[in-house]
């Protein structure tokens, strides 16, 4: 006898949909490890014990979600591609660059940092560095820009003059005229180093809200 169909807004049917996804998901990380339940090594168990199971309750559930999202902490940041006032449109190719505090204790956010024109290297060496209330920008042809936050203006100065031998040469400025400091104005920014955790290229810049890579670092 065939088992009854689920109502479409029981919690069987909402469950159904959310193991397929959830499950996909799981499979599609751990496509090493071949079995479902195959517990002989670590990620092998892991593997077993994220996938949703027809039997699982409602909590059960969300546990196995809510741990495998945290269980790819890196990957759950999500960046967006910025906008220019730009001549060309918003299809700036560019890289956003993730940073976090380095403080594992650390309750702050992430911090995103965007590279417009990137020449593409998919290995980039972004430096480390102190955020603060001090902010450099350095404006290139098109009016895009890249921008830091740090502890110092020579923190900031520091930092873009790392990340600008990643611009395309036909848009780089002369920083005599283009590249200027200041501080930000009332309370500022709290003081925290912070480190490069992960990079998205956009090589269309907004015309496109998924990374065509990303980087680990």
């Amino acid at each position: 006898m065939a088992a009854p169909k689920s109502e479409p807004f029981s919690w069987e049917y909402t469950q159904k949909i959310v193991r397929i996804g959830h499950n996909r998901r799981v499979k599609r990380y751990f496509k090493d490890i071949l079995q479902d339940d195959d517990k002989a090594t670590g990620r092998g168990a892991l593997k077993s014990a994220f996938l949703i199971r027809d039997e699982d309750s409602a909590l059960e559930t969300l546990t196995k979600m809510l741990y495998f999202s945290n269980y790819l902490e890196q990957d759950t940041v999500a960046t967006y591609p910025t906008g220019w006032e730009v001549k060309k449109g918003q299809d700036v190719p560019q890289l956003a660059i993730i940073f976090r505090d380095t403080n594992p204790k650390s309750k702050s956010g992430d911090y995103t940092i965007h590279i417009p024109h990137y020449n593409g290297r998919r290995s980039p060496s972004i430096p480390r560095y102190k955020k603060g209330s001090f902010w450099a920008r350095w404006i290139l042809k098109d009016n895009s820009q890249i921008r830091v936050n740090a502890a110092t203006s020579a923190e900031a100065l520091r930092v873009i003059r790392q990340l600008e031998k990643y611009v395309d040469s036909k848009y780089q400025t002369k920083e005599d005229f283009n590249l200027t400091t200041g501080k930000v104005a009332g309370t500022g920014f709290k003081e925290i180093n912070v480190a490069p955790i992960r990079a998205d290229y956009y090589a269309k810049g907004k015309t496109n809200n998924v990374p065509n890579w990303k980087h680990y670092f």
